[in-house]
This record gives structure tokens, C-alpha cells and sequence, in this order.
């Protein structure tokens, strides 16, 4: 592995610059450390200079462009994204599946929030894809579930702390405009629950893809394959529950800053049970064939999803039926 990444020590590099800038200062070697100090300088104020011609010569323009444009963009409301995912969440009622719909709308139309989803996703699907170049494929089974496992349990932490900063505020970030679902025709449970079924359904769709990638990778067996997903399934479906529930019993509709919303308390407590949560399913999945290598550990691996299930259904249930009644009894 060390080989692999040896690249990254080149002498043409910042961090190898840095690296030297610090042994030469710890052994006082000034002629070295000076060196190494005016070539970040230097590299520091290049990109500075770059940048601000790059500004120079594009974002006066394109400000001028947008200030003088006379366009207005139209969304549909029925249009080719709306039918498809109306006819994919055929399942739930009309009134929910417009919620959700909104709420995917809001969030598509966010570049803050849809750009951090996809570059954290996508350092992990960079690492999953390249799981080959580290020849973990051909490693034996025992460090192949060691690896996946650990796969399974970053895909998990990254997941938890997006819930978190995404899911938790959403009935917060209603705001001066809660009162209108206060109002509607539509009873405040179903509100709560189209906040869980846009966690379930938007987390499910990025984690479950990344979980199959990483165990194809590793040449890991269906059988194993199938544990993994029922694992990340039900990690989705508790972290959901646990972000929806605790933003319903914790909400701040006078707060529309997502940062403030989750520093709060209850965003802290969220944080934590999310954690835990994720650590405690995947340790209790993985302990079985930790312990009893084979089928019979797939087997106990079996009934260790079921435990992971009963524990899920804690983490969803107790919160999402705490957080409707909350909900329910709060005046607007």
C-alpha cells in the first residue's frame, strides 16, 4: 500500500514542501527551512494572482450578464422528473408523495446542499472503485469482511452526519411558513412522515449503490452481499427516524440557518444517538463472523441483522412517534 501511494512524497509537491519545512525547523536548519518557506510562499501567491485574473475576466461579466438578462427560469410542476418519481413512490398517498416531491425539488434546487452530498459521496466512491488497486480483492475472506466492514461502517458515519445537517432542520427550516401546514387539510402525521420517507428514499438510493460496489470489489459472496445491504437498509431507515423524530421534538421555526438549527441541543443529541447508533448496528452485524468464520458465521451473521432490525425499529419508531405528537400538539 505504501508503494501505491508513494507518489504523494514527491519533491514537486506542497506537502513535501510542508514535511521539509518542518524537520528543517525542528532541526534548525535555517538554509532549508528557508527554502521550503518561500516556495509555498511563492506557490501561495501564484494561485492568489491566478485567481484574481480568473475573477477579472469572468465573474464581472457574468454578474453583468445575469443583472441585464430579462429570462426568468419556469419550473413544472407536472414535468418528466415529477411523473417519474410520483409513478416510483406509487406506494405512498398522493398527499405525502407531493410533500416528499417538494422537498426533493428544494433540495435539487440548493447547490449548497446537493454539491457537499456529492463531493463527500464521491471521494467515497473514488476509494470504493479503486478498491482493486490495493489488491484487497485478493486478500482472504477474514480481511475482505474486515475491509467491507469498515467500508460499511464510514458509508454509515458519513450518512449519519449528513442526516443530521440535511434531515434534522427540515421541519425547523419551514419557518414563518409552518402555519400553512398547520392549516392544510393534511393531518400533521403524514407532514413528519414525508420528512422520513425523503430521508429513507434519498439516503437508501446513494448508500445502497455504494455498499454493492464496495463488496463486488472486494469478490465478496451473495451471501454476504445481501447481509451488507439488509445492514445499510436498516442503518438508513434508524438514522432517518432518529433525525425526523428528534427535529419534530426539538424543532425552531424562528431560526432559518441550518448551521444554528443543529448546533443546538437538539442537534447535538442527534448527533450523538446517530453515531452510536451506526457503530452499535454495524459492530453487532460483523461481530458474528469476527468471532465464527464460514457459513456459520453467515448464518449467525442472519440472525445478527435481526438484531439489527428490532434495534432499527427502536431507533425509528420511538422517535417518529414522540416527535408526531410533539408536532401535533404544537400551536402555530
Amino acid at each position: 500500500m505504501l508503494d501505491r501511494v508513494s507518489v504523494l512524497g514527491s519533491d514537486f509537491l506542497p506537502s513535501a514542501w510542508m514535511t521539509n519545512l518542518v524537520d528543517s525547523a525542528a532541526s534548525a536548519d535555517w538554509a532549508e527551512y528557508g527554502y521550503n518557506l518561500f516556495m509555498l510562499s511563492a506557490n501561495a501567491l501564484l494561485l492568489v494572482h491566478l485567481a484574481l485574473i480568473l475573477g477579472w475576466l469572468l465573474l464581472r461579466p457574468a454578474r453583468e450578464m445575469v443583472a441585464s438578462s430579462s429570462s426568468t427560469v419556469r419550473y413544472r410542476s407536472n414535468g418528466t422528473f415529477a411523473k417519474f418519481f410520483r409513478s416510483a413512490l406509487f406506494m405512498l398517498d398522493e398527499s405525502m408523495r407531493e410533500m416528499v416531491l417538494k422537498d426533493v425539488k428544494t433540495f435539487s434546487r440548493s447547490p449548497g446542499q446537493w454539491t457537499q452530498v456529492l463531493i463527500f459521496f464521491g471521494l467515497l466512491a473514488f476509494y470504493i472503485f479503486n478498491l482493486r488497486t490495493f489488491n484487497y480483492h485478493i486478500q482472504g475472506e477474514y480481511w475482505k469482511n474486515i475491509i467491507s466492514y469498515s467500508n460499511l461502517t464510514a458509508i454509515g458515519l458519513v450518512l449519519a452526519s449528513f442526516t443530521g445537517r440535511f434531515v434534522f432542520p427540515l421541519i425547523s427550516l419551514e419557518g414563518s411558513r409552518i402555519w400553512v401546514l398547520g392549516l392544510s387539510p393534511v393531518p400533521r402525521s403524514k407532514i413528519v412522515m414525508a420528512k422520513f420517507w425523503f430521508s429513507f428514499i434519498g439516503s437508501m438510493s446513494v448508500s445502497v449503490l455504494l455498499v454493492i460496489a464496495s463488496d463486488l470489489m472486494l469478490d465478496l459472496s451473495f451471501g454476504t452481499i445481501v447481509i451488507h445491504v439488509s445492514t445499510m437498509m436498516l442503518v438508513c431507515a434508524g438514522l432517518s427516524g432518529l433525525a425526523v423524530g428528534l427535529g419534530s421534538i426539538f424543532p425552531n421555526f424562528e431560526e432559518d440557518n441550518p448551521s444554528r438549527i443543529i448546533s443546538g441541543f437538539g442537534g447535538t443529541i442527534n448527533l450523538v444517538f446517530s453515531l452510536a447508533y451506526v457503530i452499535l448496528t454495524v459492530f453487532s452485524v460483523s461481530l458474528p463472523y469476527r468471532l465464527i468464520p464460514g457459513a456459520l458465521g453467515n448464518l449467525l451473521g442472519l440472525l445478527a441483522v435481526g438484531f439489527a432490525a428490532v434495534l432499527a425499529v427502536f431507533a425509528a419508531v420511538i422517535p417518529m412517534r414522540i416527535g408526531i405528537r410533539t408536532f401535533e400538539k404544537t400551536e402555530f
